[in-house]
């Protein structure tokens, strides 16, 4: 037989409210790290051992832009969780609302 389970809903919308703000946050730091980093892209010199530095697949520019991309992606993702915790709890209390109304 199956046991009852509680979910306390304003807990979870709490916990979505700051995964969101986590998400802002982060996308925050990233953002600033982009603006930060942009005036050293040339800072490697143009001869041919700063090129070595900033060029190639584990060089300065595509390193930089890697960390970027997958720091807006785990912000993003991150952002989205929350999303989904609060909606979830909408959701819910909703169907809880609707069960009520069809048992009357």
């Amino acid at each position: 037989m199956a046991g009852e389970l509680h979910v306390d809903l304003d807990a979870v919308r709490a916990a979505g409210g700051r995964l969101q703000r986590m998400g802002e946050d982060m996308m925050s730091l990233i953002e600033g790290f982009a603006t930060d980093t942009e005036a050293f892209a040339g800072a490697c010199g143009n001869d041919k051992y700063g090129e070595r530095i900033a060029g190639g697949d584990n060089g300065y520019r595509e390193s930089r832009e890697s960390l970027i991309e997958v720091g807006r992606s785990r912000a993003e993702s991150t952002d989205e969780y929350g999303t989904g915790l609060k909606d979830v709890t909408t959701r819910f209390e909703q169907t809880e609302a609707d069960n009520a109304e069809l048992f009357k």
